[in-house]
């Protein structure tokens, strides 16, 4: 167990500096970020608690299909004798995971547990090349990295099994039952949106609604965090057309999008490789064609063939995931 006491006109003062704290143990650290604790009294004192055990007991089982690879770490944070419950910025900490466990590291993540609904939820986590798992958290509890597998009957000698299981552990994507994927069905429109707020931790903010085909309550309401994004826009100015079947220059133009919002590049910085010349080229939307060769360059989306794009294809939820999985490879979003 490690208890730290920290004065809090120390941390007011990072505050107003705007640096962090660092705080370490044995096998993690604690990074405190300006603005993260609010100090109300400059005379107080800030304590950190954290412990570690690799005992199940107070949390019950682990979720179907999860590993652990580090202890499960208890954190507290309080002011006096006042716990803090939340953070006005998350507090970053890396975990330091023990490599002989895993399988696949790009199947890890931050787990912590919820008291009240008494299940592990996923938070996320960016896999670091040094054995180490950083997680942003909005708060404090009990924390862990975990391997998650999860597999469909579906996918067994798929040509995408490793980035639909990959997806599937980060809990980016589902199946369409718990045991089926469907790699090979078409995905819609709102479902390629929704995966794509999923994966970049897109948020709506306040606004009115756009498209007369997309309720905020609908299961694909997030269209308007990846509408407010910059990554989707509507068939016209009122219609977003959720249900239709996406095309492959649709899918090519959307994840040109989030990689400029993720990566912060705009298209005129990119320079890629001499794009594949495809036999279609000529079928290609006017609108499209750009975001079809800068996808194809950064290796997101390539021709369904031998030397065809196939733009008006509907694509399957098989590219679907590969292409995401592609993009979360190289924006590094957790």
């Amino acid at each position: 167990m490690v208890k730290v006491e920290i004065p809090a006109s120390i941390i007011e003062k990072a505050n107003e500096m705007k640096i962090g704290i660092v705080i370490k143990t044995s096998d993690a650290k604690i990074l405190i970020p300006s603005g993260s604790v609010d100090i109300k009294d400059s005379d107080s004192i800030v304590r950190l608690v954290a412990s570690a055990s690799n005992s199940l007991s107070s949390t019950g089982g682990l979720p179907l299909g999860a590993k652990l690879v580090t202890n499960i770490y208890d954190f507290t944070l309080m002011i006096d004798d006042k716990p803090v419950t939340s953070f006005g910025e998350p507090v970053l900490v890396t975990f330091e995971y023990d490599q002989n466990l895993v399988q696949d590291v790009n199947k890890l993540g931050a787990f912590y547990f919820d008291e009240k609904a008494k299940t592990w939820t996923y938070v996320g986590g960016k896999i670091n090349g040094d054995g180490t798992v950083s997680a942003s958290l909005p708060h404090f509890s009990s924390y862990a990295v975990m391997e998650y597998n999860k597999s469909f009957e579906d996918i067994g000698d798929h040509w995408a099994r490793t980035e639909i299981e990959r997806l599937a552990a980060k809990q980016i994507i589902t199946g369409v039952t718990d045991e089926k994927f469907e790699p090979d069905s078409p995905v819609t429109r709102a479902q390629f949106t929704t995966l794509l707020t999923k994966a970049l931790n897109l948020k709506s903010n306040p606004h009115d609604q756009v498209f007369q085909d997309v309720d905020d309550n609908a299961w694909y309401g997030d269209v308007y965090a990846a509408y407010q994004a910059a990554i989707v826009s509507g068939m016209d100015e009122r219609h977003f057309a959720p249900n239709d079947w996406i095309t492959r220059e649709q899918l090519s133009v959307m994840v040109m999008n989030a990689y400029q919002y993720a990566s912060g590049k705009q298209l005129s910085d990119l320079i890629v490789k001499e794009g594949t010349k495809y036999s279609d080229e000529t079928t290609i939307s006017n609108w499209a064609r750009e975001d079809v060769r800068l996808s194809s360059g950064l290796g997101l989306l390539t021709g369904a063939g031998s030397s065809a794009f196939n733009p008006k294809q509907t694509a399957s939820r098989a590219q679907a995931s590969v292409v995401l999985y592609r993009l979360f490879q190289l924006v590094s979003t957790y």
